[in-house]
């Protein structure tokens, strides 16, 4: 049975200091759209990685030596290359994945897919299948924890997603990005 007399009681002091509350509603952060412009400040302080495209729900990046290879623009998606890392950004909160769009050349993005799986200790989705769609290689868990919202104005909150990011590379692009620009390097196109 709901607790009646708590809800009277809230329902009195907001009545009471509505103004107050709206404006406290409206002024509350869109921690999607302000998570995506600190992501998108940490990407662009690497050097070596380039915003590669982007939707309200996805910022994508890639090393920036994939850009130039011509299998990256075999993808049907427009605006994005074939293989991205890409943060999924929710209302929230957001997580990373490495994987492939849908692509043009089929036999290109099987030898990518068959590529990664024999070098399943450096992605750890290969389980995934092989579908015409987005494949993933590999995910991440979440960027944020629930402390980091109590310190959401502060500096510390943007450290943390650029040291985040910057571990992420230096830990896992840098090894992938070896056995990917194999793959890319050796594209023919039909």
């Amino acid at each position: 049975m709901p607790d009646t007399s708590a809800t009277e009681t809230a329902r009195k002091i907001y009545l009471e200091h509505r103004a107050l509350f709206d404006l406290i509603s409206r002024s509350k952060p869109n921690y999607g759209a302000d998570l995506k412009q600190r992501l998108r400040d940490a990407i662009e302080r690497h050097a070596d990685l380039e915003i590669s495209g982007e939707t309200s729900n996805y910022l994508g990046f890639v090393p920036t030596a994939w850009v130039e290879f011509d299998a990256q623009k075999t993808t049907v998606i427009t605006g994005f290359p074939l293989l991205a890392f890409r943060f999924s950004i929710t209302e929230d909160n957001a997580y990373l994945s490495f994987g492939m769009q849908p692509g043009k050349d089929p036999c290109f993005r099987r030898r990518v897919y068959d590529t990664v799986k024999e070098h399943g200790e450096l992605f750890n989705d290969t389980g995934t299948s092989f579908v015409a769609g987005w494949v993933t290689f590999h995910s991440t868990g979440l960027v944020l924890d629930e402390a980091d919202y109590d310190n959401w104005d502060k500096p510390e909150t943007q450290v943390k997603i650029r040291e985040w990011l910057a571990r992420f590379a230096e830990h896992h692009v840098k090894d992938m990005s070896e056995v990917i620009e194999e793959c890319l390097r050796d594209y023919q196109p039909k």
